[in-house]
């Protein structure tokens, strides 16, 4: 079991989202899956989440769900989590440091 799930729900936030997923790979700790629960993102947010995946592609995993609200796409994150914290780190956040 790994450690830490991180759920980041997403739509359209390829704006932010490379800072997000900077800020996941550069923590001190390995022991995390990183979970993108997407509403169908339109405008290349998936394709940056892709190349990441394909850097740590036992880590990270994509799921994508019609849009019904921030609470619901949260657990649905929840739902496919493994982790034995859970931390949801929105798409527009990102950690404050690396530890």
């Amino acid at each position: 079991m790994v450690k830490f799930s991180i759920i980041t729900c997403t739509y359209n936030s390829r704006s932010f989202i490379e800072k997000n997923i900077e800020s996941v790979k550069s923590q001190s700790d390995s022991d995390f899956e990183h979970i993108f629960i997407d509403g169908f993102s339109t405008d290349g947010t998936l394709e940056v989440i892709k190349q990441y995946q394909t850097e740590f592609p036992n880590q990270i995993k994509i799921f994508q769900f019609k849009p019904e609200g921030i609470s619901k796409a949260m657990n649905q994150g929840i739902g496919k989590s493994v982790g034995e914290y859970l931390i949801h780190l929105h798409s527009d956040d990102s950690f404050f440091d690396n530890n």
